[in-house]
């Protein structure tokens, strides 16, 4: 996460920029105005924090997950999020290139936001775990 950090740091006078721990009503008003959020990995790849920034609407810059298997397959570059390198060397000109041509990205949101909906379906979320279970070893359907 620090070399994510230590990039921003070059452009903090460009840009209004939140890297602090806030609390979770500040946090959230701030994702509310914000055009974009920066999702590094933390403990791992896959954080609530990219759900977050996806609810208030904003764009999501993540190091690339193209390595990372999740179900369903939520991480799909320029599709659901912005893909940056893993060592961060293209989060700044990724930044102004979004800013810049930020209509050019908006349909991004709106497919992340989609996806989410779907993928939390009532009936998706429950398909999911009936066939986890289902599909174990040694369980038996009724």
């Amino acid at each position: 996460r620090q070399g994510g950090w230590d990039e921003l740091e070059k452009i903090k006078d460009k840009y209004k920029i939140v890297a602090e721990k806030l609390s979770p009503n500040v946090t959230q008003d701030i994702m509310k105005r914000s055009k974009i959020g920066i999702s590094p990995y933390g403990q791992c790849e896959v954080c609530y924090r990219d759900l977050e920034i996806i609810q208030w609407g904003g764009l999501l810059i993540k190091p690339d997950m193209s390595k990372v298997l999740t179900e369903p397959n939520f991480y799909i570059p320029m599709e659901t999020y912005v893909p940056v390198k893993p060592d961060w060397s293209d989060l700044n000109k990724t930044i102004e290139k979004v800013l810049a041509n930020f209509k050019d990205y908006e349909y991004i949101i709106h497919n992340a936001r989609q996806k989410v909906v779907e993928m939390y379906s009532y009936e998706n979320v429950c398909m999911y775990w009936y066939n986890f279970f289902a599909n174990m070893s040694g369980i038996q359907n009724a």
